[in-house]
């Protein structure tokens, strides 16, 4: 069975107390009413989610799952070096056969790519 995260099907922050999220789950139950049956599906996985935030220890950090990342809103936005706008790598020249390395991987890569599109082209073989 796939594990959800019950904060993100609730759509609060990771760590909310039990009324936050009773809130949360009013409030999204309330607009699947107009769906009809085929909201039918998605307020189970709302139950389920405010099931196991009101059965989950007191401390949430103690908690080793679920799994989750911060929340940082313009993570993805990043100015500068880090993990999402890496530094270029410089290139030594006086370091023995690197260019030839590089022109050499440039190479494979190209030829990679040429074999791929035509493997699409001719399709499985016939038998």
């Amino acid at each position: 069975m796939e594990r959800r995260n019950p904060y993100i099907v609730l759509g609060i922050p990771f760590g909310a107390s039990r009324d936050e999220a009773t809130r949360a789950f009013l409030r999204r139950a309330k607009s699947l009413r107009r769906l009809g049956d085929a909201g039918r599906s998605l307020h189970t996985d709302l139950t389920a989610a405010l099931k196991e935030i009101e059965e989950r220890p007191e401390d949430p950090d103690a908690a080793m799952s679920p799994y989750r990342i911060p929340a940082v809103p313009d993570a993805e936005s990043s100015v500068g070096a880090g993990v999402f706008a890496p530094p270029p790598e410089r290139f030594d020249p006086a370091s023995a056969g690197a260019l030839e390395g590089v022109r050499a991987a440039a190479a494979h890569e190209y030829l990679r790519h040429l074999v791929r599109l035509r493997a699409q082209r001719l399709g499985p073989p016939a038998p």
